[in-house]
């Protein structure tokens, strides 16, 4: 009777994990992406630097790659190279 139990419980929890694997994946950014993404921050777009942080918080190293950029220029926020520095090394 307890094997019921954990048979219906168990593909739920697949599930679970599926989706948090897809939702991560859809979030990594290629090389190409991120530096779009760069380009439209660059030019004050905040839809595009919403993006990356969203991206960043999902554990995307491309998208810390180019948040470190936006630090390293001083674009988006005041100019931080030590900020940039650890954006740089995480990715």
């Amino acid at each position: 009777m307890r094997q019921g139990r954990y048979d219906q419980a168990f593909p739920s929890i697949w599930l679970v994990v599926f989706v948090v694997v897809l939702g991560t994946k859809a979030l990594a950014f290629s090389i190409q992406e991120g530096w779009q993404l760069v380009a439209r921050a660059e030019s004050g777009d905040q839809t595009a630097l919403q993006t990356l942080i969203q991206a960043y918080q999902a554990q995307d190293p491309e998208a810390a790659a180019a948040l470190g950029v936006l630090y390293l220029n001083g674009v988006v926020y005041p100019r931080d190279v030590a900020q940039a520095k650890e954006y740089f090394e995480w990715s």
